[in-house]
């Protein structure tokens, strides 16, 4: 098979499996928007979005696991550190999403602010901004390490991986924060501003994790004449 052929197939692959994921993602909405009904579920749901544990999180957690196992296979295949990294940088969005460490710092150091609220945020909310900021040195700097070490042809990998986190960082920090301030505000009902912003931040995030996981494998399969050094 050539490179091109092979890279169309890869490409065919991908978006398959992108359309899968997305399908699995609005049914798993779908679901939490069901559950948010109380006319439809009562009670504490599995479905529920933004829970650590709930099963759109495990959902989440298993595309980082199988993101960075099929990388790391790669980098082991190939004998390329910049896949490895990559595979890594995975690997640190799963700790931090599983067991909450940015939510924790800010948890921590939260009661140490010299304040409250403010602007509609909790002290709790702003100090999570620098659990956010630890986590995103980690990840966009083993990023800027995988691209230095990757091939010409291939560094536009680790660019596209870092466009794509930050859109994460989008739904996990801005909307996030909105979501906070919706809340602080004090807007009642049972749908809400509150209820549409918490769908579009946890449905996004989980929507981009697909598309991640779907770039990782796509990485994960390209040909040896672009992959090595």
């Amino acid at each position: 098979m050539t490179e091109q052929s092979q890279e169309t197939a890869c490409r065919r692959m991908a978006y398959w499996l992108l359309v899968v994921l997305l399908a699995f993602d609005v049914l798993l909405i779908v679901l939490s928007v069901i559950w948010r009904n109380p006319d439809q579920l009562a009670g504490k749901s599995a479905f529920a979005l933004g829970p650590p544990w709930s099963i759109p999180s495990i959902y989440i957690y298993l595309k980082w696991v199988v993101a960075s196992l099929v990388l790391a296979i790669a980098a082991r295949k190939h004998g390329e550190k910049w896949l490895g990294l990559a595979a890594l940088v995975f690997l640190i969005l799963l700790i931090d999403d599983s067991g909450e460490i940015h939510e924790s710092i800010g948890r921590a150091i939260g009661p140490l602010l010299p304040f409250e609220n403010a602007y509609y945020l909790r002290a709790q909310d702003y100090a999570s901004l620098i659990g956010m900021a630890l986590l995103a040195f980690l990840v966009f700097g083993t990023l800027a390490l995988s691209h230095q070490s990757s091939p010409p042809k291939a560094r536009i990998w680790p660019r596209r991986l870092v466009y794509l986190i930050l859109s994460l960082a989008f739904f996990g920090v801005v909307m996030d924060l909105l979501h906070g301030i919706v809340r602080q505000s004090g807007r009642g009902g049972s749908w809400n501003l509150l209820e549409v912003v918490a769908i579009l931040e946890d449905g996004g995030e989980m929507m981009v994790a697909s598309v991640l996981l779907v770039v990782a494998v796509f990485m994960s399969r390209l040909p040896k004449e672009i992959v090595q050094t």
